[in-house]
């Protein structure tokens, strides 16, 4: 085996798995997922606390659905590392 031949194969694996969740894409896919929850691009860099007493909860709800899928992301790349 070659130096570095291991790396490059968990490398080719790694890579491999993102994309195949579609990785690349999670900016379009949360801009989409906001846009349709009504939010405005020019909504995307406010602060929270200048957001509608409708908006915030929406994003609360999106905030919980992005732990989950971080979380699940980090246990799945734990998974694939070892």
């Amino acid at each position: 085996m070659l130096p570095f031949e291991d790396v490059y194969e968990d490398y080719s694996r790694v890579t491999h798995e993102f994309e195949l969740k579609n990785s690349y894409a999670y900016k379009s896919e949360i801009t989409g997922i906001l846009k349709g929850l009504g939010f405005d691009e020019e909504d995307f860099n406010r602060k929270v606390n200048t957001l509608s007493g409708g908006q915030k909860p929406e994003l609360i709800l999106q905030g919980c659905f992005f732990q989950s899928l971080i979380l699940s992301c980090l246990m799945s790349r734990q998974t694939i590392l070892i």
